[in-house]
């Protein structure tokens, strides 16, 4: 069972006991997550986490707040109290063209991954894409167009291949 959407730590009692009785069912269970939270909602959620999934979308802070609204200081600390802790974990990288997908910011998730959350050495690169827009129409909500588009496969390749420089494992989704 994987809780997603949105973000399941703003539902952290709930998403809690639901994980719980899941593996009182003897049930895998897994979260996808940015970690913006605290960590004491954090850790509540973890305590019935088999897998974690975690999203991060930019190593420096001023990139990660203009992209987000919000800088990644917790997000980053929640990673390493995450990967601290032993639990399965694997990072998740949305690549978003003109935003995340430049060298340096892909290095320094490399380094950052390799040096500080051990025993993690998984990625999966999510490509970007446009289904948002689709979802916004089919809700009725004003799609705000990005100004990225679609990355080459050569450009998601190049991606794959920085990361992979730092010793990580990375699987390209969808």
């Amino acid at each position: 069972v994987t809780v997603g959407g949105g973000d399941p730590t703003l539902q952290a009692d709930f998403v809690a006991y639901f994980l719980k009785r899941c593996q009182e069912q003897s049930l895998h269970t897994a979260i996808e997550t940015c970690g913006f939270t605290s960590w004491d909602s954090f850790s509540w959620v973890l305590r019935h986490v088999d897998l974690l999934l975690m999203d991060i979308k930019h190593m420096d802070t001023t990139q990660h707040k203009a992209l987000t609204g919000v800088g990644n200081e917790q997000i980053l600390e929640n990673a390493r109290r995450a990967a601290g802790s032993g639990m399965d974990m694997v990072i998740r990288l949305p690549l978003i063209p003109g935003f995340n997908d430049g060298a340096d910011n892909l290095s320094e998730l490399g380094r950052f991954i390799r040096d500080e959350l051990s025993p993690v050495r998984r990625v999966d690169i999510l490509p970007y894409h446009s289904t948002g827009e689709s979802k916004s129409i089919r809700l009725g909500k004003p799609w705000k167009p990005s100004t990225a588009s679609l990355q080459s496969p050569e450009e998601i390749i190049t991606a794959r291949e920085i990361l992979r420089s730092h010793d990580l494992i990375v699987k390209i989704e969808g």
